[in-house]
């Protein structure tokens, strides 16, 4: 087996593509300094970049405060492809990694700031930011990402089946990460409701993890397929995560902690142009935690049948805009559960559901409740008021089954309850003052 060791302190382009090579090729790789640069391409099975040896080589080094501007390129094509372990320090560097076939593993970590990026942030979803991609069509594939700084940025995308992807940025503020797996990198994204993105894939897990103090973004989007799993957590201000699920039994989970942050908006607290979140498929699920002292947001839509919402807000000024099926080729048994602090609003659809949406809101709050179509429910209780004296509950049912429970506690509450379809029924309790209480049924 013909093996490449390579310690440099230059400038560095190799290629191992040769026949004599081509199933197994091996490259081991030590930089030590600042604007070191390496180009790798390895072409046919068994490659890798690092390991063996002392610490396991890929290495463009320099302490985390200095100026690093280190360039790494590796592309890898055929089977069995790693790049593992893979570490730069220091600021301004870049990687860009591409693999293509089977059995893949990238390990990347990046200490310090500015890597990964053009010398402004802004978040474009395009090739302006370094990319780790695995396709063509990558299955049992592996990549992981670390980053240490402030203003780190990274592109990934994954294809295949049994993939898993785990980004960590860490001590970060403008930090973004867009994450893409099961789907053609080539394919651009659809607008609201397109639908047309996500592709195909199975068992695929995506964990995100940011913590710093402001302006962190996440990501994350799943092609179609069966038990995906996808989870975010944002620790800070100014976070913003995005979610993008097509398939079934799917689960996402997303944990902020923090002042102004928000899922799937692209309003007052988010910093790009962003799209609701989607899942479309059947029997997914969506855990979204929110807790901070203000103005968290949550914004996005389920497409299909058996798919629930669980949604807890913690804090004042937090909104959350809930859509359930808009179409009516989708269908039943669908759920919102909701949970808000403070001065919170709640706007929620259901379309075509068997499904029921409970709120529960804390302070003076405002519920606006559409349900339409198959035994519909809606529960409430709403809380306090103050500042305003505002707690306002309005729920529209039209179909049959419909049932709608209030209860509200607090000052200057009022309730409008509008039934039109069968088995109608309504039950309302407020209690304070300045109630008002409005029931139509038909």
């Amino acid at each position: 087996m013909k093996k490449i060791l390579l310690i440099s302190a230059s400038t560095l382009s190799l290629a191992v593509a040769s026949s004599a090579w081509a199933d197994s090729n091996t490259v081991y790789l030590d930089q030590t300094g600042t604007d070191q640069g390496a180009t790798i391409t390895q072409s046919g099975t068994d490659n890798t970049v690092g390991t063996s040896g002392h610490n396991n080589a890929f290495v463009q080094g320099n302490d985390t405060s200095g100026t690093g501007g280190n360039v790494l390129s590796v592309t890898q094509t055929g089977n069995n492809n790693s790049v593992m372990p893979g570490f730069q320090q220091g600021t301004d560097n870049t990687a860009n990694i591409s693999q293509a076939g089977q059995y893949s593993d990238v390990t990347l970590q990046q200490a310090g700031s500015n890597n990964g990026q053009p010398a402004s942030p802004a978040w474009n979803n395009d090739s302006v930011y370094n990319s780790i991609v695995q396709d063509t069509t990558a299955y049992s594939s592996t990549i992981s990402l670390t980053q240490n700084g402030n203003s780190n940025v990274f592109d990934l995308a994954q294809g295949g089946t049994g993939n898993k992807m785990t980004v960590t940025q860490d001590v970060n503020d403008n930090g973004y990460v867009f994450v893409r797996q099961s789907v053609d990198p080539s394919v651009p994204a659809a607008d609201a409701y397109g639908h047309y993105y996500p592709l195909g894939g199975d068992d695929n897990t995506v964990w995100v993890s940011q913590s710093g103090t402001n302006v962190n973004y996440a990501v994350a989007i799943q092609g179609g397929g069966d038990s995906n799993k996808l989870a975010i957590n944002q620790n800070g201000s100014l976070l913003a995560a995005n979610i993008w699920q097509n398939g079934s039994d799917n689960i996402a989970n997303s944990w902020q902690t923090g002042n102004n942050n928000a899922i799937g908006m692209a309003g007052t607290n988010a910093y790009a142009n962003d799209n609701p979140f989607v899942q479309t498929g059947n029997y997914n699920l969506l855990n979204s935690w929110q807790s901070g002292a203000s103005n968290n947001e949550l914004n996005g839509a389920q497409f299909g049948t058996g798919n629930a919402i669980w949604s807890a807000q913690y804090g004042d000024g937090s909104t959350a805009l809930i859509n359930q099926d808009t179409s009516s080729n989708y269908g039943n048994y669908n759920k919102v559960l909701n949970f808000q602090g403070n001065n919170a609003q709640l706007v929620a659809s259901q379309t075509n559901s068997d499904g029921y949406i409970y709120n529960n809101q804390d302070g003076y709050s405002l519920a606006t409740i559409t349900q339409s179509g198959y035994g519909d429910k809606s529960v409430g209780s709403q809380f306090g008021g103050t500042s305003g004296l505002q707690n306002t509950a309005t729920v529209t049912q039209s179909g049959s089954y419909d049932v709608a429970f209030y209860s509200q506690n607090g000052s200057n509450n009022s309730v409008t309850v509008i039934q039109d379809g069968n088995h109608n029924m309504s039950s309302t309790t407020q209690s304070g003052t300045g109630n008002t209480a409005t029931v139509t049924q038909h």
